[in-house]
């Protein structure tokens, strides 16, 4: 017991002497310890936006209105794209959901659709990804499909999206290695002695 009252003894006595480099030393390693853990909340958070922003890509199939596909053909199309292992989920909308998704979009402006004699679209599927980079190998395996009219997912915003999202996580990558590169230097140069 004597001893840690004696270490105590000359740690207190210590910091009265240099008050300064005491304050001085408190006030970078609060500091640094606060610029760190900002850097940290910052980057996960960026990269859960950006997790986040690639996993809307989705891909949406429209099937041929003339004529129309038989059920069984849907539901053997609904299996084929269940079994693929990029996808996360499939759901069928048909043309009365569609009517209906439309409907209710322009509920605001009912003139828009006054004229609308019957329904003019098509049934379709939208598929979720599991890995959102897959989305063109998967556009890719509905071509030639005798009931498929379209494929939809944006190529040219996809390939930007991913572009930008690979650019933000590359400087973000870069940005922590400057700063623990930064440390390291600080620290080598006796700077950061306390550490």
């Amino acid at each position: 017991m004597g001893r840690i009252s004696f270490f105590l003894k000359e740690a207190f006595g210590s910091l009265r002497r240099n008050y300064f480099m005491t304050i001085a030393a408190l006030v970078t390693v609060f500091l640094s310890i606060l610029v760190l853990g900002g850097v940290l909340v910052f980057v996960y958070t960026t990269d859960a936006l950006l997790a986040e922003v690639e996993s809307k890509v989705e891909i949406t199939v429209y099937l041929t209105t003339d004529p129309d596909p038989e059920p069984s053909e849907i539901e053997a199309m609904q299996s084929e794209i269940m079994s693929w292992s990029e996808v996360k989920s499939s759901t069928f909308v048909s043309k009365e959901d569609a009517l209906e998704r439309l409907k209710e979009d322009y509920k605001d402006n009912p003139e828009i659709l006054e004229g609308l004699t019957g329904n003019p679209l098509p049934a379709s599927f939208e598929i979720a990804l599991k890995d959102p980079q897959t989305v063109e190998t998967v556009a890719a395996r509905f071509s030639g499909d005798p009931i498929v009219d379209e494929v939809s997912y944006g190529k040219e915003i996809a390939d930007k999206l991913f572009n930008f999202t690979a650019q933000a996580r590359n400087f973000l990558l870069i940005f922590i290695v400057l700063l623990l590169d930064g440390l390291v230097y600080a620290w080598k140069r006796g700077l950061l002695r306390w550490v």
